[in-house]
């Protein structure tokens, strides 16, 4: 399997296309990574991926609230958190710390965002 080198979490297989062919045009990443792409400034890049995905059933939950915490505290240092947050509400990331949230964390992120932006009525131009 080939491992995509300019994913943040680059160690992890298949999270990422190995060409680096990703298009999320709300985010404006239209093509391969460019050193411009926030995915190539991730404070994440060269860390262990079990940090951001803790593996099933191996730990009990104190071991993975100190991962969970080690992960974050990466996140904290990272200069292009915003960008990956918006990368995993946009694409529907359902594993791993992404932004500096856990998975339950950016699904209560989402429903408040959703309920904002129906409780704000359409604005219509005069």
């Amino acid at each position: 399997m080939t491992l995509a080198p300019h994913h943040p979490h680059s160690k992890w297989p298949s999270l990422w296309p190995a060409d680096n062919s990703v298009r999320v045009p709300e985010l404006g990443i239209q093509s391969g990574a460019a050193e411009d792409d926030w995915r190539t400034h991730a404070a994440c890049l060269h860390s262990d991926p079990e940090l951001f995905f803790l593996p099933d059933g191996r730990l009990d939950n104190t071991g993975k609230t100190l991962l969970l915490r080690q992960a974050k505290a990466v996140c904290e240092r990272c200069p292009v958190t915003d960008a990956c947050l918006d990368f995993a509400l946009v694409t529907g990331q359902q594993h791993g710390v992404w932004g500096g949230l856990e998975p339950d964390e950016r699904r209560l992120l989402r429903r408040r965002r959703q309920r904002a932006s129906r409780a704000q009525p359409d604005q219509a131009v005069a």
